[in-house]
């Protein structure tokens, strides 16, 4: 049996935007509401895989900006978020993730390598912001998202278990200070 190469990335794209509708199922998400994942690439036709990976992206992460290539093609707005003209630019940037990468860095951008290793598909990359205070995410062309999905998640992860030892050190150093003061 043979298949043509609109039939074949059709079904890669429907298994890859099912299993994105998966992790972010499993994450807690409420994807009901998500584009439908089934693809038929015919023509120009690329489906839905970018809309339900903003759609999950934006539902996990406060700050979510989305920048198409008309509005990110100026050097001003490439020097800003330290990004090259692409497609599209997602930039995430919120107070969870900005404390993880002051807090640990170096665990951030090996979450962020681990997942340039592992995607290895010059389609989507991902880095930090120049002013630390987010991640930038520049697709070039609209394909698979479920290995990136599995990066944010992670990377979402570790956010949330970082503030939380944040928090209790900050607890902890408030209750040394007011012990002091009783003393």
């Amino acid at each position: 049996m043979e298949m043509d190469v609109y039939d074949m990335d059709s079904y890669t794209m429907s298994l890859s935007n099912l299993f994105t509708l998966k992790l972010f199922h499993d994450y807690g998400v409420n994807v009901s509401n998500f584009d439908n994942p089934m693809v038929h690439i015919n023509g120009y036709q690329e489906g839905n895989s970018l809309d339900i990976f903003v759609q999950g992206i934006s539902s996990v992460f406060q700050g979510v900006e989305t920048y198409d290539f008309n509005e990110n093609k100026s050097e001003e707005f490439q020097q800003k978020y330290g990004v090259s003209s692409m497609e599209l630019v997602i930039i995430i940037s919120n107070p969870l993730l900005k404390n993880a990468i002051e807090q640990d860095e170096r665990k951030v951008i090996g979450i962020i390598n681990d997942c340039w290793i592992e995607f290895h598909d010059e389609s989507v990359c991902m880095s930090l912001l120049p002013s630390k205070e987010g991640i930038s995410i520049c697709v070039e062309y609209v394909h698979t998202f479920h290995e990136i999905t599995e990066a944010l998640l992670e990377l979402h992860k570790v956010s949330i278990d970082i503030n939380k030892c944040l928090e209790v050190l900050q607890h902890e150093v408030g209750s040394d200070n007011r012990l002091d003061k009783v003393a």
